[in-house]
C-alpha cells in the first residue's frame, strides 16, 4: 500500500514529538542510558507509554508501512547507535 505523503510526514511528526518528549523530560536518563548503553531498560515505561499513543494516533496503515516510531528511537534517543535500545523490536 502507498501511502500519501500527507500522512507519512504526520506519522513522523508525531513519532518525533513523542520521542523529543521522551529526550527532554528523562534527559538524565537519556544520558545515562547512552553512557551505560541500556536505554531501553532506563526508558522501557516511558518508551511504551509513548509507542501507545503513537498507535493511538496514527493509522495503521501508516504503522505497518515503516515504523517511523523505531526510526525515530533510534535517532533522537540513540543517536543513531540502534545497539543502545537493546532488543527493542
Amino acid at each position: 500500500m502507498q501511502l500519501t505523503d500527507g500522512v507519512a510526514e504526520a506519522a513522523r511528526r508525531t513519532a518525533k514529538l513523542l520521542v523529543s518528549d521522551i529526550r527532554l523530560f528523562h534527559e538524565p536518563a537519556v544520558s545515562e542510558g547512552r553512557r551505560h548503553r541500556n536505554l531501553l531498560a532506563r526508558l522501557a515505561p516511558e518508551i511504551e507509554r509513548a509507542r501507545q499513543s503513537y498507535d493511538a494516533q496514527v493509522p495503521a496503515a501508516a504503522r505497518t508501512h515503516t515504523d517511523y516510531f523505531h526510526q525515530e528511537l533510534i535517532r533522537t534517543l540513540a543517536g543513531g547507535d540502534a545497539t543502545l535500545l537493546g532488543n527493542l523490536v
